[in-house]
């Protein structure tokens, strides 16, 4: 699991606005929830998403 600054780092370079832009698109994996007011990406969807797999459609919605 990564956090957000993990995921801009690692994974998308990004301004956190545009990856938050790009989750709410539908264009980048949405993270899962891990605690009342904390939310992680999963390693899986990450590494799908960056070799240009990913499909909303067929992710496991959030929890």
């Amino acid at each position: 699991m990564y956090r957000e600054k993990q995921v801009l780092e690692k994974f998308a370079p990004v301004h956190r606005v545009t990856w938050w832009r790009w989750v709410k698109a539908g264009i980048a994996p949405p993270p899962v929830a891990i605690g009342p007011k904390a939310t992680a990406w999963r390693e899986s969807d990450l590494q799908r998403w960056q070799r240009g797999e990913w499909n909303p459609k067929s992710s496991p919605s959030p929890a």
